[in-house]
């Protein structure tokens, strides 16, 4: 629920002091952690078995920012006279909100900056703003750009094949992948004048682009004196490219078969050993088996189900929710004699949940 640039700034500090431990963190990096999002700074949070209000932000609930300076006096025209803090420097694209008290704050993106001397005149913004103000900057545009530049850089991740490209005049020049082979419809040509070399088509070849390949090994085998103009092998290329694309994604789809639950015959009379199974899509028919010493039922199908689960002669735990805040909750308490009588006993996901079964002291 952040944004990219949240979320890439705060890995790469992550990354970067996880490769430095022993390194204590600049206080550059400290402020564009901050800068990035923040409520009220930085806090030790459970680290030191704190509570309530020493890990809580109760004067503002959404992101502060840092703070840069404050207001010296509002102006006409929807500007405002600032005094920044040292080492501040606010430009065109930064957003701003000035602390007026008040539920709503002023707040805009700076799209206008004049300077004069330690003084700075910045617009467009209005509403109720008064000298002595809190300046907050929320968004830094230089942090943020920053943020975006590295995820473009990081978003594709290549993967390292060799090609073997075929050139031979009067016939279709053919590309090998691994495990795949295309041939394309275009024929070089006796070449009347400049004929290509082996160095012009690997330099063309290898420029894969915004695609997921790079190509770590490139043969090439070529009659001399061969014609090709380069759009041709950059298309060549392109498409080559696409159709292996294509022919790794199609035998990388992995099929799934779904099938009836069928459990094995146990001939032996002797054997005592029998199945206990996990039902997670309860099906009445289920109880039929009659190798199956008992089952585990969710929550959830024992509510859309009771009268047919409560039927099993067979041993039965109902498995509660992982998380049983609010109306699950409601659920289980409600539900829960009709719990003990039915099941045998329960399988919980929490300490929290022993709980609901404290007065059922033999479960």
């Amino acid at each position: 629920m952040k944004s990219p640039e949240y979320v890439a700034t705060v890995i790469k500090f992550y990354r970067k002091y996880l490769d430095e431990l022993d390194k204590i963190p600049s206080e550059k990096d400290k402020n564009d952690l901050a800068q990035i999002f923040n409520r009220g700074g930085f806090s030790t949070a459970y680290l030191k078995s704190k509570t309530g209000k020493d890990v809580m932000c109760y004067e503002k609930p959404k992101n502060w920012g840092i703070y840069i300076g404050k207001v010296i006096k509002p102006l006409d025209k929807h500007k405002v006279l600032i005094n920044l803090n040292k080492d501040i420097e606010l430009i065109n694209g930064d957003g701003i909100e000035i602390w007026n008290g008040e539920n709503e704050s002023p707040s805009t993106v700076i799209s206008y900056i004049s300077k004069n001397k330690d003084d700075i005149t910045i617009g467009n913004i209005s509403g109720n703003i008064n000298p002595g103000d809190k300046i907050y900057r929320t968004t830094s545009k230089e942090l943020n750009d920053a943020a975006r530049e590295s995820i473009n850089q990081n978003k594709l991740i290549k993967r390292s094949i060799s090609a073997s490209l075929y050139l031979k005049s009067n016939e279709k020049v053919k590309v090998i992948f691994p495990d795949f082979t295309y041939e394309s419809d275009v024929i070089p040509e006796i070449a009347q004048n400049n004929p290509l070399s082996k160095e012009q088509i690997e330099t063309q070849f290898r420029k894969t682009g915004n695609t997921p390949f790079n190509i770590s090994e490139l043969k090439i085998e070529m009659e001399q004196s061969i014609f090709l103009p380069v759009s041709k092998i950059n298309e060549i290329r392109r498409v080559a490219l696409e159709r292996y694309e294509t022919f790794l994604a199609k035998n990388n789809e992995k099929e799934i078969n779904k099938v009836p639950l069928v459990l094995p015959k146990i001939e032996d009379k002797k054997t005592t050993k029998k199945a206990y199974i996990l039902l997670n899509d309860f099906k009445n028919t289920y109880a039929d088996y009659d190798n199956v010493s008992g089952y585990y039922i969710n929550f959830k199908d024992f509510i859309a189900n009771e009268n047919e689960i409560s039927n099993i002669q067979n041993k039965k735990y109902i498995v509660l929710p992982n998380v049983t805040k609010g109306n699950y909750d409601k659920l289980i308490k409600t539900n829960i004699n009709k719990i003990y009588s039915s099941f045998d006993g329960a399988i919980i996901s929490s300490i929290g949940q022993v709980e609901y079964f404290k007065d059922k002291t033999n479960s």
